[in-house]
C-alpha cells in the first residue's frame, strides 16, 4: 500500500477482504527490493546499509519499523 499505510494498515485491509485474522501469530517484516522477505532485524540491517533509516538513533528494539523509513 503506498505511504503513509503502515503495517496495521495492510493487515486491517487483509481482515476486511478475506474475513480472517491470520495475523496473529504472523511474522512481521518487509520485502526488499527483490521481492524477498526479511523480518524486522534483517530489514534493519538492510535499510541501515542503504541509508533509508530517517534516524538510525530512534530504532527501537534492534529492529525496523515503517516509521523508521518515512
Amino acid at each position: 500500500m503506498p505511504r503513509p499505510n503502515r503495517h496495521h494498515h495492510v493487515q486491517s485491509d487483509i481482515i476486511m477482504t478475506t474475513g480472517s485474522d491470520v495475523f496473529e501469530e504472523a511474522e512481521e517484516g518487509f520485502l526488499d527490493e527483490s521481492g524477498r522477505f526479511l523480518d524486522r532485524r534483517a530489514a534493519l540491517v538492510s535499510a541501515l546499509v542503504h541509508d533509508q533509516v530517517k534516524d538510525p538513533s530512534k530504532i527501537r528494539h534492534n529492529m525496523l519499523f515503517s516509521e523508521d523509513l518515512w
